[in-house]
């Protein structure tokens, strides 16, 4: 399966509260995932990085292999995410 979604060493912190840490995940075409975790456990702030709400301090997002770490929610938009 074609790798859809990936993330490499994403990391955000706000202050001196480290959000997430080295976060690196693969989400091949197709499949489907949940992400799980208590209140405060960085589930929105993952999302929001994803969709470009928030800039990581560090890492990558790829789509379909393709840096889309520096680019705009519009612009995340107009190429499927």
């Amino acid at each position: 399966m074609t790798v859809a979604l990936q993330t490499r060493g994403l990391e955000k912190s706000f202050g001196g509260l480290r959000v997430t840490r080295d976060l690196s995940l693969v989400v091949k075409q197709g499949a489907r995932h949940a992400l799980i975790g208590p209140n405060g456990a960085g589930k929105t702030t993952v999302i929001n990085l994803l969709t470009g709400v928030l800039r990581p301090n560090a890492g990558r997002i790829l789509l379909e292999d393709s840096d889309i770490t520096d680019l705009p929610v519009h612009k995340r938009v107009l190429r499927g995410l």
